[in-house]
């Protein structure tokens, strides 16, 4: 199975060039053009910062659905399917695949605002002074605590609604290759997407209503100008995470994807037409 990872990853590098150069392109020279005095360059910057965005995410999803389609039930899918490997690791290896497309897409953009905001500090006259208010803000004080606390809860809940996404996705490019489905099959695609996560969706504010994340903004606007007492203030603005609620939530979407790989397989197996 790793040896079809890596070759479905190998596959689609390409399709990704372009758009990173643009990325990280303009997160090293977009503070630059941000310095400049005329509105209009500054203007230009924002919107080619937001059709980047756009396109970042067009093109992973673009992609995401040539793996789950084209490279699995087209001309290079059918060749894919002669090999001999079980149906469970070849839907397998593209499930990995949309996994790791969202997690390097997910990365490049923390990377590029990470350079965009160090240029951002490097051009500014104070941007030492700046730098050492924040990072004193956020590594000195109860804020970067509470920030570990936070990610270590939700990363884990962001991996599994990748995946539970990623079964949903595949299991509708699925359906429209098999006998089921003989025309109309893109139209026929969308429409059950957009239903069963809508479905999806709805069942589960149902079952598990409710705030899983309670916010409440104390007042930050005493005057301070001690950084580290000014990152305590922002942290005590996070209350608890519902652990119960999130590891219910994280159950009821890893027993979904479970049962729609299932689907997958039976349908792969048994009523699919390449």
């Amino acid at each position: 199975m790793l040896n079809l990872i890596k070759h479905e990853l190998k596959a689609i590098a390409s399709e990704f060039y372009g758009i990173m150069i643009g990325l990280f392109a303009l997160a090293v020279f977009g503070p630059v053009l941000l310095r400049s005095n005329s509105p209009g360059i500054i203007a230009i910057t924002f919107l080619a910062v937001f059709a980047v965005l756009i396109a970042l995410s067009v093109i992973s999803f673009l992609v995401m659905l040539k793996v789950l389609n084209k490279r699995l039930y087209g001309e290079i899918g059918y060749l894919q399917h002669t090999l001999p490997v079980s149906s469970t690791k070849l839907l397998a290896s593209k499930i990995v695949t949309i996994i790791i497309i969202q997690v390097m897409m997910i990365v490049a953009f923390v990377l590029a605002f990470l350079i965009f905001m160090s240029m951002v500090v490097l051009l500014n006259k104070g941007g030492a002074s700046i730098f050492e208010f924040f990072s004193s803000m956020i590594f000195k004080s109860d804020l970067i605590m509470v920030f570990l606390k936070y990610a270590l809860a939700l990363l884990p809940y962001a991996f599994v609604t990748g995946l539970f996404s990623a079964n949903v996705l595949l299991f509708v490019t699925t359906t429209i290759n098999t006998s089921f489905v003989r025309k109309h099959k893109l139209i026929i695609g969308i429409i059950l997407f957009i239903v069963l996560t809508a479905i999806f969706n709805y069942l589960e504010g149902y079952l598990f209503a409710g705030e899983l994340i309670s916010f409440e903004l104390v007042d930050i606007f005493v005057p301070s100008n001690d950084p580290v007492e000014l990152g305590n203030m922002f942290a005590q603005s996070f209350s608890n995470i519902d652990m119960k609620r999130l590891l219910l939530m994280m159950g009821y979407q890893l027993m979904w994807a479970g049962l729609i790989f299932s689907a997958n397989q039976y349908l792969v197996d048994h009523k699919l037409e390449i």
